[in-house]
């Protein structure tokens, strides 16, 4: 994403280039021209001189290049949106997938206490269970013995 945001960045400076050079400016000055606008160089005597003959303040030359750079740099930024969303859903595949084994250990534990659980109720349940059996056993041998 930072490689979007030079690119985007890359642009605009092309672009404010693009509106202060003709044809006929020599490339040693389009290149120093691009160095310090890269620069961000905007208070230099040089720089100044530049954008005002080409009748722009510093804003208005920027303002002027996001302009005419506008379908490139909403392109860019559908990219940098694209690759939000796809790092968003890796993450979320990383995390659960780091995830699945600390959750099956704690299913694990879980299922272990529920058996202890259930233990511990069903001791309770067969022993009431069978002391109950065994005086409707005793009543019916009283019951047959008569």
């Amino acid at each position: 994403m930072r490689r979007y945001e030079l690119q985007k960045q890359a642009i605009i400076v092309n672009s404010m280039v693009d509106l202060l050079t003709t044809y006929a400016t020599p490339k040693s000055q389009i290149h120093a021209l691009t160095h310090n606008l890269q620069a961000q160089l905007w208070n230099a005597a040089e720089m100044k001189q530049v954008i005002e003959a080409g009748g722009y303040t510093p804003e208005s030359l920027s303002a002027k290049a996001m302009t005419k750079a506008r379908e490139e740099i909403q392109k860019i930024d559908a990219l940098i949106a694209l690759r939000v969303k796809s790092l968003g859903q890796l993450q979320q595949s990383y995390e659960a997938l780091v995830n699945r084994s600390v959750m099956q250990e704690r299913l694990k534990l879980q299922n272990e206490l529920l058996k202890r659980d259930l233990q511990a109720i069903d001791v309770k349940a067969v022993e009431q269970v069978d002391s109950e059996e065994g005086k409707v056993r005793g009543n019916r041998k009283a019951k047959s013995g008569k």
